[in-house]
């Protein structure tokens, strides 16, 4: 290759200076057109001097260039120099692949190219033309990936223009008349097949048509450019593709590492918020039985919380709260770590949840029975078998008189199963903060990755239903409520929008609930409890907890959202069988039972209970709640509270 080459873009370059250097040069106009030719280049292609000054070099040698030769040009323009493999011919036909430099001489004759070429590594010149057999082969395939490369990038410019016309087009004639060809297509009299199209057009309201038009020719206009797009890079750059998908595992493999290491670091970088895994990561530890327990003092301050399934696309106005999330040193929910108590609460986030510590229901529970010890061993996910397990390592040496086993209808049940799922070691079928809790560090890597993607795939799904809505909105159509919403008519209160996270998942009565395997698995949860508590003097009392669906889908009108609707006759039947399944096991078993359905009924229309976008108690749901437990147990428990008081 050529030596001090970088002088060239600085002196002027004498003709002498070129014909006494080793290198194959040329200098040419920037239109090709050569103007010195050196006798190395005489020896590498078999054109004298006479024959090479004058003419049109990319003519001459018949170049093949890797790319558009006005792509090449303009980074020489630019940049000032281009490197790069070319494919030449000799003067009898010969193929022969060079490494080629090109620098433009600033300091020379405005637009002088200094060319300088080297036959490619394996590639034999002799005094005269010729090419070894191996080098030809290698030419030949060079030249056709070269000639492969630009059919590719012409194709890629043809069906570009194609598809850019077809979705012109399409969003042309939607724009123009897509809503008039929906209409129309409602109200004919036509062949089946329509009515295959529109599933119930006869009695659907346009407006879902028309926002079902709107999101198809979004969302499709964005699948197809991304298929594109991808399908480009794949042909273009493969090499690339292939490198940015290795250097980004990698990166990610390396970030991982270092917050698994340093957990400390996840909020500062915001991490929690991007994916769910650093989040659990942020506030959680592995535990072989209990799957995950929260960090030790814990603490998270949030200024403007609407609920854990608020989203803008529901269009309800949610007043943020301020929600400020202590633990102690066990990582439970408690104000202080105490070294005993009169009652343990063991549960799921129904017992744990509050705007503060004062605001739980284990801590309003305490108010109400007169400042009586009362300790929260309760964790947001939990199911029954931890109930247990938090039991027996935490409440027992508590020494309490009472265990308060709560039981929420909602998921209790499903919590089971998912834990035996993740104890047989299949994690990827398990909740999602079970599968976190996985040992192998590969396992959660992928979690972590699949996660995160989850989470950016679905804000950006939201950010375009948002678009939708508002367009929809402006245009007219927009639903009144969201599909997902119940419209309450809670009367003198006026109407309220719910939305029913924790539904009732089967309408089996309560005999062949029990027949289920985790009903039996409960069973043998509550014999556990039962034999643990007798054998340390404690009384264990099961608490009910029922979903919001179970005390306001009574109240749920006919203007509520479509999807709810489909869901609301099958709720409203269901509600009374889990709680009828869990006294019959009560009762089975001699375990007391407090039901909180009944109070929660009773004042339901007056105040609103369960939080609009979340399936949690409002404080007055735990108001409630505390007030009804510590009445059930000052009258079953009378002579306890009595001398509980005279203390």
């Amino acid at each position: 290759m050529a030596r001090n080459t970088h002088s060239y873009s600085k002196t002027p370059i004498s003709e002498n200076e070129l014909e006494n250097m080793k290198d194959y040069i040329m200098t040419r106009t920037m239109e090709g057109r050569i103007n010195v030719w050196n006798p190395s280049a005489e020896q590498l292609y078999g054109w004298g001097k006479e024959d090479a000054i004058g003419s049109v070099s990319h003519d001459l040698l018949r170049t093949q260039f890797p790319k558009p030769l006005k792509e090449i040009e303009s980074e020489l323009v630019k940049k000032g120099r281009w490197e790069g493999k070319l494919v030449h011919a000799t003067r009898d036909g010969a193929r022969i692949v060079v490494e080629s430099r090109w620098i433009l001489d600033l300091a020379g004759q405005p637009g002088t190219v200094v060319e300088i070429n080297a036959p490619s590594n394996g590639y034999h010149v002799g005094n005269g033309p010729g090419i070894a057999r191996h080098g030809r082969r290698a030419i030949s395939k060079f030249a056709k990936a070269n000639d492969l490369r630009s059919k590719s990038a012409s194709i890629l410019r043809s069906s570009f223009l194609v598809l850019f016309v077809c979705l012109a087009c399409a969003w042309v004639v939607y724009l123009s008349a897509g809503h008039r060809i929906i209409e129309w297509l409602s109200t004919i009299e036509s062949p089946s097949i329509i009515d295959q199209w529109l599933e119930g057009r006869r009695v659907t309201p346009l407006a879902n048509y028309y926002q079902l038009g709107d999101a198809l020719l979004v969302y499709g206009t964005l699948r197809i450019v991304a298929v594109y797009g991808l399908l480009v890079l794949l042909i273009t750059a493969p090499s690339g593709v292939l490198l940015l998908g290795l250097s980004s595992l990698l990166t990610s493999l390396a970030l991982f590492s270092a917050l698994e290491i340093a957990p400390s670091l996840i909020r500062p970088l915001r991490l929690d918020v991007v994916s769910p895994y650093h989040a659990y990561k942020a506030s959680y530890l592995y535990d072989e039985e209990l799957a995950y327990r929260e960090r030790p003092f814990n603490r998270i301050r949030l200024d403007d919380f609407r609920g854990s399934h608020y989203s803008p696309s529901y269009n309800l106005d949610v007043p943020p709260r301020v929600v400020d999330w202590e633990m102690d040193e066990y990582g439970f929910r408690n104000s202080r770590t105490t070294e005993s108590a009169e009652i343990v609460a063991v549960g799921d986030s129904f017992f744990e949840f509050g705007d503060n510590v004062g605001d739980t229901f284990v801590s309003r529970l305490a108010i109400k029975l007169n400042g009586t010890r009362v300790t929260n061993l309760s964790k947001s996910g939990y199911g029954p078998f931890q109930y247990l397990e938090a039991f027996k390592r935490f409440g027992v040496k508590l020494k309490p008189k009472y265990a308060l086993f709560g039981f929420y209808e909602g998921n209790d049940i499903g919590n089971i199963r998912d834990y035996r799922v993740w104890k047989s070691g299949a994690w990827e079928n398990a909740y999602v903060f079970l599968r976190f809790s996985q040992s192998s560090f590969l396992r959660r890597y992928w979690a972590a990755m699949e996660t995160a993607a989850t989470s950016i795939k679905r804000s950006a799904i939201l950010a375009v239903d948002l678009i939708l809505d508002k367009v929809a909105r402006n245009g007219g159509y927009a639903p009144e409520i969201h599909p997902k919403l119940a419209l309450l008519n809670l009367g003198e209160r006026g109407y309220e929008r719910m939305l029913f996270v924790d539904r009732l998942n089967t309408t089996d009565s309560p005999d062949e609930m029990l027949k289920t395997d985790e009903w039996r698995a409960l069973e043998q949860i509550l014999i556990d409890l039962k034999k643990v508590s007798v054998e340390h003097g404690i009384v264990p009392i099961i608490v009910y907890v029922p979903a919001a669906a179970h005390i306001y889908a009574q109240f749920s009108t006919d203007a509520s959202g479509p999807n709810w609707l489909q869901a609301r006759d099958q709720q409203i039947a269901a509600k009374k069988n889990t709680a009828a399944a869990v006294k019959h096991l009560s009762q089975k078993l001699g375990i007391d039972v407090i039901d909180l359905s009944p109070p929660l009924e009773a004042v339901a229309k007056e105040k609103l209970l369960y939080h609009r976008l979340d399936s949690h108690w409002t404080s007055d749901g735990r108001d409630i709640a505390a007030s009804f437990v510590a009445g059930s147990l000052q009258e079953r428990y009378l002579s306890w509270v009595d001398a509980n008081e005279s203390n």
